[in-house]
Parts: C-alpha cells; structure tokens; sequence
C-alpha cells in the first residue's frame, strides 16, 4: 500500500477524531437501537445499579413521588409472598434510576431478573469509538489511494455492568462485533473487527489489512469541502442473573463523525531532470 509522505515528527499511527460534540460533551452523531434512548445532557453511564426494597407505612401511597414509603427492607430478609414493597434504584453517580411498587409473588422472581438486566444494561459503559486512517485524519485523502481504517485502543472491548436487589443481580454483558464506516461518499465499509493500524516504518508489502477505502472523487464539491464520515460500533447484549436466568437483549451501537478532505494530485512530466520542469 502506498501512503502520502508524512512530514517529520507526524504522529506515526495517525491522529485520532474528535467528535462533534454538544454543549455537554456529549458527542452529537449517535446510531441507536430500540434499546437506547437519546443520551440525557451531562449524563454518563455508570456499569452500576444498586436498589433496596422499602416496606409501605399506613400513610403511603401508591404514587410515591416526593419520600420512601417506609422503612427499608432488613438485608438478607425474605419478602412475604403476596406482598406490596416498594423497589427504590439508584446508579453509580446516585441518581434514581427506578423507582416502583411490586406485588410480590414466587413468579416476581423470574420478571425481577430480567428488568434488573435491564436496569443494567442502561449503565453499560459503552465508549463512542475513536477513528485512526492513514493517511491520518486531518491530512487529505488522495483520489485513487487506499486510506487504512482501525479504531483506536479502547473503542473495542468487552464491556460489563450489574444491577442488584438484597439476594438477586443481573449483569449485562455488551460484545462488540463488527465497525461500520460511512465514507460520506455513499460507501460504507464493514470490518469485523477493529482494523490494525498502519505501521510507517514497516514495507507496504510486509503489512495489510482487510478495513479499508479507496475515494474516487475529491470532496471539494461537499458543503464543507469534506466528506461527512462516521464510524460505529455495533454491540451484542447479554444477560445472567445468580438465579440461573439469562438471555439476549436487543443489540445497540455508538458512532462519532468526522471530516474527511479528500484531493487529487495530478503527475507531473519532466524531461531531463527536476530543473527542467
């Protein structure tokens, strides 16, 4: 593979994006599956959430909106069957992430799992992936010239998080498990993994790689003089509990834009030597 010299001191594995983010820092190009909702301004996930059952008063009420109903369940005290509590959840940063009133009864057991997989999944950590290319990213792509693709360390890695009551946790468990690239000129690319970087001081013959994209047309016709390129991950959920149970959840992504500037150099004839041209 033949890449655009490099000037010296140039980050030799290519630069990493940053995305296009929000007041918040919260980056602004997102792809979502029915599982996720809009991230909330400010918030972060947390891989945690602890929740505590709270017995009724004569007072409570079914909408509880504004205090706990009551006292909080003694640790490692069964609930009675048939019975109203009161499940009160809270994430790593201490905000409520659940709050609601359960009858309880031998089958509660087997919906309290999975809602806690639920719960859990909702504090997965999952990070928005960091794009590298060679030639790297701010540098003009070259019409006819592969651009390498891989993500940067820590964009691709198994993930977990756990959500638990007195007696019963559930953890998710999110795999990443392929990388699209929309190259902003109607392609995208798929990898099934996060690509291997380009190495600079190794042969172009001694290195290769399956992640990558050749542009046909320069991007000097995009609004910005750029092609709009995102890069997601796809990532498959799983569940188990320590009652035994567990399942599959509905897969999610996380993607970040960036520009891609992409020229066209044109060859150059000369007749005796450089001198002459």
């Amino acid at each position: 593979m033949l890449c655009a010299p490099r000037a010296a001191g140039d980050d030799p594995v290519g630069r990493r994006a940053d995305a296009t983010q929000d007041a918040h820092g919260n980056p602004t190009v997102v792809a979502m599956s029915e599982l996720d909702r809009p991230a909330q301004p400010g918030r972060r996930a947390t891989g945690v959430v602890n929740c505590t059952w709270f017995e009724p008063t004569a007072s409570s009420q079914l909408d509880t909106t504004k205090a706990l109903p009551g006292p909080p369940v003694p640790s490692g005290s069964s609930l009675a069957n048939d019975h109203i509590s009161y499940r009160w959840c809270e994430n790593g940063d201490d905000e409520v992430v659940f709050r609601g009133w359960t009858r309880w009864t031998a089958a509660t057991i087997q919906v309290l799992a999975a809602d806690l997989a639920y719960e859990a999944s909702r504090e997965l950590p999952l990070p928005y992936p960091r794009p590298a290319m060679s030639p790297e990213i701010g540098a003009d792509q070259l019409v006819g010239l592969s651009t390498w693709l891989w993500l940067e360390p820590g964009s691709w890695a198994t993930l977990d998080a756990t959500a638990s009551v007195p007696g019963l946790s559930a953890t998710a468990t999110a795999t990443p498990t392929r990388v699209r690239w929309d190259m902003g000129d109607g392609t995208v690319v798929t990898c099934e993994g996060p690509g291997v970087a380009y190495d600079p001081t190794r042969d172009d013959e001694a290195q290769s790689t399956d992640c990558k994209h050749t542009y046909q047309h320069v991007s000097a016709g995009e609004p910005t003089g750029a092609y709009a390129a995102t890069v997601a991950v796809d990532w498959a959920i799983t569940w188990s509990a320590t009652n035994g149970q567990g399942g599959t959840l509905p897969g999610t992504s996380r993607g970040t834009s960036f520009p891609v500037p992409v020229a066209e150099r044109q060859a150059v004839v000369c007749y005796g030597g450089p001198d002459d041209c």
